[in-house]
């Protein structure tokens, strides 16, 4: 996505996109003597567009506008002073754009040129909360949840609903719950499926936050299956029952095995 993550003095932390911006103005400018902009929209803009009776551009123009606007629209997540002109922009009907709509796009990035080109570029910043602690010692725990109903979903006969949610630490971050697309003929098996639905979402989450350089413990996986920790802890001679599922046993012990996440045996209740 080509974001940039720069680690501030106070500890905090800005997501930019640089080569965006510098894409977006190689393709606006030629040289790179232009006029920069304070604002990303002209006040008079929307007024403007009320008695416009320009020619339409013509297709490779609007092409043009379109990808420009494609890329500004990649900026709005980290870059929300950028909301409003974008959507305004984008609610214009694209093959009607005249050349007040193309100069309006150039405007957004040339105030992209005043504020992202002279550092420091603005972004999101994210502020890390006192009561977290020290980051270089505290590190985020993670708590994943995965159960399993045998033959219980009402959309198909002889599919199990199951339901999965991830949490980082006080707050709910990812839960799904639905029908198992596989039927299977044992509890420790569905739930065996189930587990790695959840520890594949898991992957993902502990990516970025190592890519945000934020330590992580050993993510606790809640099994209310005893069968299911001992076989994902540890290979048993009970795996020769489950042999149609030894595929994804294995995926979720090699995250035991690295000490990413580790199987507790949690009561329904708490579930």
């Amino acid at each position: 996505l080509g974001m940039l993550i720069d680690d501030n003095d106070d500890d905090s932390k800005t997501l930019s996109m640089p080569r965006i911006v510098e894409s977006l103005v190689s393709r606006c400018f030629a040289t790179t003597s232009f006029h920069t902009a304070i604002s990303p929209m002209s006040p008079t803009f929307a007024e403007d567009c009320l008695t416009d009776e320009l020619p339409i551009l013509s297709a490779p123009e609007i092409s043009e506008q379109r990808t420009l606007l494609g890329l500004i629209v990649q900026l709005v997540p980290i870059r929300p002073d950028l909301s409003f002109a974008q959507s305004f922009l984008a609610s214009r009907i694209p093959n009607k754009a005249t050349s007040r709509d193309i100069a309006a796009v150039r405007r957004v990035v040339r105030y992209l040129a005043f504020t992202n080109l002279v550092p420091p570029a603005l972004g999101l910043t994210f502020h890390r909360s006192p009561a977290i602690g020290d980051p270089r010692t505290t590190k985020v725990p993670l708590e994943l949840h995965s159960d399993y109903s045998h033959n219980t979903h009402p959309d198909s006969k002889g599919h199990s609903g199951v339901g999965a949610s991830i949490g980082v630490r006080s707050g709910l971050c990812y839960s799904k719950g639905g029908k198992l697309s596989v039927v299977t003929d044992s509890t420790a098996a569905g739930e065996i499926l189930c587990g790695v639905k959840v520890v594949k979402y898991f992957e993902w989450i502990s990516s970025m936050l190592d890519a945000f350089r934020i330590p992580r413990a050993a993510a606790q996986l809640h099994l209310d299956n005893e069968a299911m920790c001992a076989v994902c802890t540890k290979l048993t001679g009970a795996t020769k029952r489950l042999r149609h599922v030894l595929l994804h046993i294995n995926y979720i012990l090699q995250r035991t095995k690295a000490n990413d996440v580790v199987c507790v045996k949690t009561p329904s209740a708490n579930m």
